[in-house]
């Protein structure tokens, strides 16, 4: 008869609140009426004028990450979608970008340094159409993206010789709980629980087999040795 000690461990280990590493997500704070393409919660603006509603402006986050030249950069993104008659303009001049610390101590200001749009052009939508335009602001490097606790976008369209201005706040999104969980697979032969660590106590048994299969829920057929179903090949 040989003697085995299999050795099963498993262990689940619970970390709240990790981040990953150079990445933050940040959704609005009000006005949340639609879904990115992308499904991230939009700021849902209706722009009206005296002869009616003539767009339709989304806003959400693209969240921020670390680029390899070790700024910080921060995404934000519009749809709009222009329902009236005359094409809608995006105001490069007045957009502008804050970023708060979680003491609401505001950080330097970031650089707009991309607009960039799906349609022919960033700053037109024709009448009847709809555009997705994202913007890249970039900080200081000393500013990194879990440093930030909220941002603040203003944004402006012009439509039929008027100017549509409009301010966009964001909160950082809770980092979900994250679980990791472990597995060893069994030991064949002699096992010392002095060696390996991890155990304080430690009783042998015999199982005469090659190979052991361990099932949930099965009763034990005498004190001290596991729940255990063997099986000889």
């Amino acid at each position: 008869m040989i003697r085995h000690h299999p050795l099963w461990v498993a262990a689940t280990a619970l970390a709240a609140g990790a981040c990953a590493a150079g990445q933050a997500e940040f959704q609005p704070t009000e006005n949340v009426s639609a879904t990115s393409r992308g499904g991230q919660p939009a700021a849902g603006y209706d722009v009206e004028t005296p002869g009616g509603t003539v767009a339709h402006v989304n806003v959400w986050s693209e969240g921020a990450y670390r680029a390899e030249d070790g700024r910080t950069i921060a995404q934000v993104a519009l749809e709009i979608r222009n329902t009236g008659e005359e094409p809608i303009r995006l105001d490069r001049r007045l957009l502008e970008l804050e970023a708060f610390s979680e003491e609401g101590q505001r950080a330097i200001q970031p650089q707009l340094v991309s607009v960039r749009a799906e349609g022919p052009s960033p700053d037109l939508v024709p009448a009847a159409r709809a555009s997705t335009v994202h913007l890249t602001f970039a900080l200081p490097d000393w500013v990194k993206p879990g440093d930030v606790d909220s941002l603040r976008l203003r944004w402006a369209i012009r439509y039929d010789g008027q100017r549509y201005v409009q301010f966009t706040d964001f909160q950082r999104t809770p980092e979900p709980a994250t679980y990791a969980s472990g597995g060893f697979y069994p030991l064949y032969g002699f096992y010392d629980p002095w060696l390996y660590g991890g155990y304080y106590y430690h009783r042998p048994y015999f199982v005469p087999v090659r190979r052991v299969y361990v099932a949930p829920k099965v009763p034990s057929d005498r004190a001290g040795r596991p729940g255990a179903v063997s099986r000889r090949r």
